[in-house]
């Protein structure tokens, strides 16, 4: 019996010790999930910050054709934000750059200007079904559908059967008995 004295303590630390290093795996995964899942909300942070700053810039340019940005992006006092994700935009030529910054992750989005082209809106209205179509030379944008008559934007309800058809858009209401306007943003 004087033999087995000693096994208990041994037994005891080599379970012990097993037991630590799980423990101690576990704690490492869970900082690297953490620190993981912080990394990815800083990007998201970032990515829509630059979102942000490419919709700034392009209402800018819309109210003022000539704008540009005067920030420094090199200079983070200069940077525009909220609730720690901050943007900085740049221009050069017509291209447009906004740098997002979320904690210390950064994503930027390039955005580059065309001129624009000459647009029409088209539409037709029928009872209970209309199709509209962009004239030659024109491409479909964007399309949609209203259904009763002098709604001012505001209708009973939308196509029930609305979808883009031969560079148009095609409608079909509900109601049978209202007349359906099909629309559709034309631009060369």
């Amino acid at each position: 019996m004087t033999k087995n004295k000693g096994v208990a303590l041994v037994l005891s630390v080599i379970i012990l010790t097993a037991v630590l290093a799980i423990a101690l795996t576990a704690g490492k995964i869970f900082t690297d999930k953490l620190k993981m899942s912080r990394n990815t909300s800083d990007s998201m942070k970032a990515y829509y910050a630059a979102e942000s700053g490419i919709e700034y810039a392009l209402y800018q340019i819309k109210q003022t054709p000539s704008w540009a940005p005067t920030a420094n992006c090199s200079d983070l006092n200069q940077w525009t934000g909220v609730d720690g994700a901050k943007y900085c935009l740049e221009k050069t030529g017509d291209t447009i750059k906004a740098i997002g910054k979320a904690g210390e992750t950064r994503r930027g989005i390039e955005v580059a200007l065309a001129q624009a082209g000459t647009c029409q809106l088209v539409n037709t209205t029928a009872t209970p079904e209309t199709a509209t179509n962009c004239p030659g030379g024109f491409l479909l944008v964007v399309g949609g559908c209203a259904v009763g008559t002098g709604c001012g934007g505001i209708c009973d309800a939308y196509g029930y059967n609305s979808h883009p058809v031969d560079n148009g858009w095609f409608c079909r209401s509900h109601d049978t008995t209202k007349p359906v306007t099909a629309y559709a943003w034309c631009c060369q």
